[in-house]
């Protein structure tokens, strides 16, 4: 039986590729932060699948879930590590404190870094193995960095470029290293953000960041279901000849890519129309 370790089970994208895994023959390590989490998962999924309880900022608890992994393959290598949690911080730049900054990239860069290397002698497996492949889930959001996501923005778009690094030094192991790259997906995160709006009241970002909020409340129906990003990860992991990325929703029309190809500068006039974010706005309140 194939093995796969997916961080961040609890919901989401995570929790949907937990269930479509399964229900292909894999059999899947789910890790979470809780053991309330991991009492869920195992009730959900009585076999083929088993709990893993660490935090992506701890360390010694990723050495010991490796440890603990590396049991129950019994020898075998293990077939993918897929690494799908994340936190968002959310706020403008100019009020996003070093220490909140420093755990947006703790959780979302270093944690994904960590797990790399430390499952890498599992993914490698010993001569005469198949490789394993490694799945960093970044997103769009590291390409088209939008107002008050800053923190998030910048996290994944370092994601990113770790992938193409690791993804050219594992080459010679046989390791491969494959990014899937989700837009709007429907998910909790909409919820998350709006919990920090209101920090930020008082400040000239105040209707800014409400009426990014009530954009992103109603554009959250529109998003992807889980399990599409759950089918790409199921493709990277096993496609006899994957891409190097897979991006959903796909971005290219007629050759040309989207929304990308616009030029910076309109970019920002558009947002800025959209969020309140134009100079205008700024002298109308002075």
């Amino acid at each position: 039986m194939k093995h796969i370790v997916i961080t961040g089970t609890s919901s989401g994208i995570g929790f949907a590729s937990v269930r479509y895994l399964i229900d292909r023959g894999f059999f899947v390590f789910g890790c979470v932060r809780t053991t309330q989490d991991a009492d869920m998962l195992a009730k959900a999924y009585p076999k083929q699948f088993k709990p893993l309880v660490f935090d992506l900022i701890d360390e010694n608890a990723i050495k010991e879930s490796a440890e603990e992994v590396e049991g129950h393959l019994k020898g075998e290598a293990l077939f993918g590590l897929v690494n799908n949690a994340a936190a968002v911080v959310s706020g403008p730049i100019a009020h996003v404190t070093k220490k909140d900054m420093l755990y947006q990239f703790e959780v979302n860069t270093f944690g994904p870094l960590n797990l790399c290397q430390t499952y890498f002698p599992l993914l490698k497996g010993k001569e005469g193995q198949q490789p394993g492949r490694i799945v960093n889930v970044t997103s769009l959001s590291g390409e088209i960095a939008m107002p008050f996501l800053g923190p998030y923005s910048a996290s994944k778009r370092a994601l990113m470029s770790m992938t193409h690094t690791l993804r050219r030094e594992f080459y010679p192991y046989g390791v491969d290293v494959i990014e899937v790259v989700p837009g709007r997906v429907k998910t909790g995160i909409i919820e998350k953000l709006s919990d920090a709006s209101d920090t930020y009241d008082g400040t000239d970002f105040e209707e800014p960041m409400r009426k990014r909020m009530e954009s992103a409340m109603e554009m959250r129906e529109f998003g992807l279901e889980p399990e599409i990003i759950s089918g790409a990860i199921h493709t990277a992991l096993t496609a006899s000849n994957p891409k190097y990325r897979y991006v959903k929703p796909d971005l290219y029309f007629k050759g040309y890519r989207l929304p990308t190809m616009l030029p910076a500068r309109m970019i920002d006039r558009v947002l800025g129309k959209q969020m309140r974010l134009l100079p205008s706005f700024l002298r109308s309140k002075s």
